[in-house]
């Protein structure tokens, strides 16, 4: 049975057996790692402010298959959690869509903003939301839910200078849980209010409507008015041919 809350899942990215990328200090652990702190965290601010959070990780599982069990629980939007790495050649936020709900661009927005907002990124590390198309690596993760989905990769965690900034790890972790729950909070409760809004107005459309018995009585009715109909055209066809 769906509960009162607005939902919002997050995945963690990769698996204990493939952890994905290496962090560096401060981070010094895989994005699975990291990312399963970052999501309990964010689990534990949304049980204080009306909104249900439900983690969702990919162990064991194909990434079809996880998707599937995050569809079934049925949440307002989604997001995944990731970082990047690129052999301490690139710096820089950036945020995955797909194309399988209108507002998944709007979310991957968002939400790039507020991580940029809290890096400070300036055009060139701003690196942007990028749509994923066929073939693209991550297109399945964004695009098998009918909510608004996305994929954020924060930061690059293996480029020396902002991992060695003084401020990186309390970024790191509760700067981008209080950002990413900000938003997903928001965006969430906003998709639940106006799905709710959509389900009042579905009820009061229904109620309108003319109920299985309604509908028998007016046939009813409309077969008894035709039928005079028809006895009064047959009548003026007598009265004419005896004229």
């Amino acid at each position: 049975m769906q509960d009162n809350k607005y939902r919002l899942a997050v995945v963690v990215g990769h698996s204990k057996l493939l952890p994905g990328a290496k962090g560096i200090e401060p981070i010094s652990a895989y994005e699975y790692f990291y990312n399963c702190a970052l999501a309990n965290l964010m689990k534990g601010f949304a049980a204080g402010h009306g909104c249900n959070l439900n983690i969702f990780l990919r162990d064991n599982l194909t990434i079809r298959e996880t998707y599937l069990g995050v569809s079934k629980w049925g949440p307002d939007c989604a997001m995944e959690l990731h970082f990047n790495a690129a052999n301490e050649k690139a710096r820089g936020t950036e945020t995955l869509y797909g194309d399988q709900n209108p507002l998944s661009a709007e979310f991957a927005r968002v939400v790039q903003d507020g991580i940029c907002k809290l890096f400070t990124r300036d055009p060139k590390t701003n690196r942007g939301i990028k749509k994923l198309v066929e073939g693209d690596r991550g297109v399945t993760n964004v695009n098998i839910l009918k909510c608004p989905s996305i994929l954020i990769e924060p930061f690059f965690g293996d480029e020396t200078e902002e991992m060695n900034a003084a401020d990186f790890w309390e970024k790191a972790f509760r700067g981008i849980m209080t950002a990413l729950m900000a938003i997903g909070v928001s965006f969430a409760s906003a998709i639940f209010k106006t799905q709710q809004d959509m389900q009042i107005k579905l009820a009061k459309i229904e109620a309108t409507m003319p109920t299985k018995e309604d509908i028998s009585v007016l046939n009813a009715k409309l077969f008894q008015h035709e039928t005079r109909i028809l006895t009064v055209e047959l009548s003026c066809r007598k009265l004419t041919k005896s004229l």
